[in-house]
């Protein structure tokens, strides 16, 4: 039976995969992108097609089409399988180990509710009957909005959902870790936590169902039992780290280039039915900076559709402390008369892109509403709105847009400029974990013995002389210097490759037949190799390459003896200072050590020669 991996691999496109979270541009048969895992001004990811491997030259990180879905996803291995096979079309019924995984069962779990409460909402007794009259007619969704969504009905009764699933093989403790159920405070009995209510599913971006959000049917509120409730944290669903409809608006976010967040799931729902696809909700739950770096995958252009109560301004507060230095563009949207964005579409939808498209900065808007308070004739009240605003100004990453909005304080507050840029000066100005930065990089940049590797699988024959004098000891790096003696290996048993680029499938099938077991982090070095020589060495010439190789084996060499003089430099002072040896065999072992530091040094002074 072949292996899913492998099977998945060989269904699915690399470059297809990466393009869905980040936006690649063609460079010569390969394909680069700014990294989603740091921040950097120029592309330094690179995404091979025909090795079906990537690799970020900033930050480091590498390998196939699972390390790129682990690391953009935050999964474990089986979830990003279980996430990739449903994309390949891969069957993993029959995969050892894929239902053991707690994580993976509670989705079918989650999922299986789902199911239940949608065929609930469809069922012809009174209550579901008035659960879908008002979605339908009183909040006007359409049915495939509703089929799509997968929106439901949990029965106002008891034990409704969990005898449900017993019957289909899961188990209490099962429900109560997926938040389906609770437990009696005498913890005898268990009872269904969604009663009642209608049924919104949330989804992780991968489309699986994580948890829900349920509205108590307006007949059966009495005022007792909260309007909505949602599922608890689990191991699957954290409302501070997912964002209502993401899974369905990606797409649509990367295309437009800007996600807008609005607050409701009615607001959201409302807007897809509309067409407005890029639209996503925090769902009542205050906006975070995992929401915001989740949608900085997608695009750097945030609108804020939400009422601008107390709430939505404590929203705009954070989205600019978080945003700030992360280079996020965030706008807010005003929609007039106070209505909200469902109200909104549903009976003025053509107008929905004008206004979105008028949508003022946040750092605008925040200006128009300190404006009264900077203009007061209270010294207090300007005091402490003036340090309000220098806050959001400290937190503005562009330099440029700093000094725009201190200018503008100085105008308004009839102050010298320079005596804002020194109260600035003194605020403290937070780095949210967004705004990571990593160095550019170049190939002065790149360790030396990278980049002579690179040189040997662009030009192998080089091996012949270079093998004789630099040794695989002498890189410092353990993955180099193993990569570099299985390289001479190779090349020894094919010598027909004379001339020729290293072929990375022949040479990794080689590696994996002859060499033993090879750690991950060996082939995630190996792979960064050979995208360093697609990246920066294609069009590299054999003249080029002689001068390079030599200049770099010398810097290798110089390290690699320079190291060995400072052990040897150590041990000289251990043993002058050491009174377990008698003063003959002291003598002795530093006088060796003096002739080995003697000749190490002769070595150093021929590489200048």
């Amino acid at each position: 039976m072949p292996n899913p991996s492998d099977d998945i691999k060989a269904r699915l496109n690399i470059v297809d995969v990466i393009g869905e979270y980040i936006k690649l541009q063609p460079a010569g048969s390969n394909f680069k992108a700014k990294c989603p895992f740091h921040q950097e001004k120029t592309p330094s990811l690179m995404v091979s097609p025909d090795k079906q491997i990537w690799h970020c030259f900033g930050c480091g990180r590498g390998g196939d089409i699972f390390a790129f879905i682990m690391e953009m996803e935050g999964l474990g291995f089986p979830e990003a399988l279980r996430l990739l096979a449903s994309k390949a079309g891969v069957e993993l019924k029959n995969y050892q180990g894929q239902d053991n995984s707690r994580r993976n069962r509670l989705l079918d779990l989650l999922g299986a509710a789902a199911t239940f409460y949608h065929e609930q909402l469809l069922k012809d007794n009174p209550l579901a009957k008035s659960a879908h009259h008002y979605l339908t007619a009183e909040r006007g969704l359409s049915p495939d909005i509703i089929d799509e969504w997968q929106l439901g009905w949990s029965p106002n009764e008891w034990q409704s959902l969990e005898q449900s699933m017993k019957r289909l093989g899961y188990t209490d403790n099962e429900m109560l870790l997926a938040g389906l159920i609770n437990q009696t405070s005498e913890g005898q009995r268990f009872y269904d936590r969604f009663r009642g209510r209608i049924m919104f599913p949330w989804h992780d971006v991968s489309g699986n169902i994580i948890g829900f959000s349920a509205r108590i049917l307006p007949q059966l509120d009495d005022g007792q039992a909260g309007k909505y409730i949602n599922s608890p944290q689990t191991m699957l669903y954290d409302k501070s780290r997912h964002v209502f409809g993401l899974w369905l608006a990606r797409g649509a976010i990367k295309e437009a280039q800007e996600a807008v967040i609005v607050e409701g799931q009615m607001d959201c729902l409302t807007a897809h039915q509309y067409g407005f696809k890029n639209v996503v909700a925090t769902s009542g739950t205050a906006l975070t900076e995992e929401h915001l770096k989740l949608l900085k995958r997608y695009t750097s252009n945030i609108v804020l559709a939400f009422d601008m109560d107390q709430a939505g301004v404590l929203a705009a507060d954070r989205a600019i402390a978080i945003g700030g230095q992360a280079n996020l563009n965030i706008r807010v949207l005003h929609l007039p008369n106070g209505k909200d964005p469902d109200e909104f579409i549903r009976h003025h939808a053509t107008d929905w892109p004008e206004v979105v498209s008028q949508a003022r900065s946040i750092m605008d808007y925040y200006y128009e509403l300190l404006k009264p308070r900077l203009l007061s004739e209270k010294i207090e009240e300007r005091k402490t709105a003036t340090a309000r605003f220098l806050k959001m100004i400290s937190q503005l990453a562009s330099v440029v847009e700093r000094d725009y909005w201190l200018k503008e304080l100085a105008k308004t507050l009839h102050l010298e400029v320079q005596l804002l840029y020194d109260d600035l000066a003194k605020l403290e100005k937070p780095q949210s974990s967004l705004a990571s930065d990593a160095p550019l990089n170049s190939l002065s940049q790149i360790k030396p013995a990278d980049l002579l590797l690179a040189w040997l699988i662009k030009f192998p024959n080089l091996l012949e002389s270079l093998s004789e004098e630099l040794e695989p000891d002498f890189f410092s790096d353990p993955r180099a210097g193993q990569f570099y003696k299985n390289l001479i290996v190779y090349y020894n048993k094919n010598r027909q490759i004379d001339g020729q680029t290293i072929d990375y499938p022949e040479f990794i099938s080689w590696l994996k037949a002859n060499a033993g077991e090879l750690s991950n982090q060996l082939m995630a070095y190996i792979d960064s190799l050979f995208l360093l020589v697609d990246k920066d060495l294609a069009e590299a010439t054999l003249e080029e390459s002689l001068g390079e190789i030599s200049r770099l084996a010398k810097v290798i060499k110089r390290a690699f003896w320079q190291q060995r003089l400072a052990i040897i430099s150590h041990k000289i002072a251990e043993l002058e200072k050491s009174r377990e040896l008698s003063e003959q065999k002291r003598d002795l072992e530093i006088n060796m050590l003096l002739g080995e530091a003697e000749d190490l040094s002769q070595k150093l002074r021929a590489l200048d020669n």
